[in-house]
């Protein structure tokens, strides 16, 4: 048990966990990191940021251990946990990787190039941030992949373990549509692994415990709104009627405010989390699986054809008129 912790633990400093959620084949990953080491200022960030993620996990779980009973700590850890190794599991002997062959594929078709100019790297930031927006928005608005992304929501506790609390599928979603529309808007393999060094560190970070972090901003007005914050990621996470659907930034809440999902926390408001719909988060099949179970018995009960594939397609809270929802999902999901 020990060891498996540790290796978890120790899994946020693997490089492959930026390059690909899923394994890659051995050629794949050394043509990555030989893009990513002739990157200088990526190479810099790297040594830089990465070890950032790790500390802070290890002082959560050293909180965790020091605050928590036996049963809270199982509560927290079991379905981040099981859910990593469930994945781990899913992609033994995999050695298709899904954003290397984005790039390969894709960057032919590039609308322009960018140079590797100063400037370059904030307006490829900026693009990234959009690609990004665009996966995060279409993952709430689109049930079948809303339901590869409840998981993640599911916990009712805010914590870096929240990262491994994805299905792979979305992992794989995630890569496909980020690196596909970089690649497509200028940014090269090298300008990429920028983004996603910068995008995996602070990914993590604006999860963190609240016990650690409590208001999760800075207190300086220009920084906590140039950068989304971990208290702009609680909303995002809250099941708080007033907060479902905004701030799918990552990093940068620019698109947020452009396409008006930008959020501020009220004053002294108390936030809750977890998904709107019954849930027990504590398990496993009900955390991973329960939003695919119900759209596959919604799917089941539509007697029309086009009913059953706008379930698929429509926002999690979409339905025919002469139909009801399952009771548990008819609410609008975080």
């Amino acid at each position: 048990m020990l060891t498996s912790l540790l290796d978890f633990f120790l899994s946020f400093i693997h490089f492959k966990e930026i390059i690909s959620f899923i394994e890659t084949s051995e050629q794949a990953r050394l043509s990555w990191m030989l893009a990513f080491g002739r990157l200088s200022l990526v190479e810099q960030l790297n040594l830089l940021l990465m070890p950032l993620a790790p500390i802070v996990l290890l002082c959560e779980l050293l909180l965790v251990l020091l605050l928590q009973t036996k049963r809270q700590i199982y509560q927290v850890v079991k379905v981040p946990f099981l859910i990593y190794w469930f994945n781990q599991l899913l992609v033994l002997g995999v050695t298709f990787d899904i954003g290397y062959w984005c790039i390969k594929t894709l960057s032919p078709f590039a609308l322009f190039h960018l140079p590797h100019h100063w400037w370059a790297y904030l307006i490829a930031f900026v693009v990234w941030e959009l690609s990004h927006f665009i996966f995060h928005y279409s993952s709430h608005k689109v049930r079948l992949l809303w339901c590869l992304h409840a998981p993640h929501h599911a916990p009712e506790h805010m914590s870096l373990l929240l990262i491994y609390s994805n299905t792979l599928l979305q992992g794989m979603y995630a890569q496909f549509i980020r690196i596909s529309i970089g690649s497509i808007l200028g940014l090269d393999h090298y300008l990429l692994m920028f983004c996603m060094a910068i995008d995996f560190c602070w990914g993590a970070l604006i999860h963190v415990d609240e016990r650690l972090w409590k208001t999760g901003k800075t207190g300086w007005k220009v920084v906590d709104k140039l950068f989304l914050m971990p208290i702009h990621h609680r909303i995002h996470h809250s099941n708080h009627a007033a907060y479902i659907d905004t701030n799918y930034c990552n990093t940068l809440p620019i698109w947020d405010r452009v396409f008006g999902t930008y959020q501020e926390a009220h004053a002294d408001e108390k936030l809750s989390y977890g998904l709107v719909r019954a849930c027990n988060s504590t398990s496993f099949i009900d955390a991973h699986f329960g939003d695919l179970i119900l759209l596959l018995k919604d799917v089941w009960r539509a007697e029309k054809w086009s009913d059953k594939l706008l379930f698929l397609v429509m926002p999690p809270n979409w339905t025919p008129n002469k139909i009801a929802l399952s009771p548990v999902s008819s609410q609008p999901h975080p």
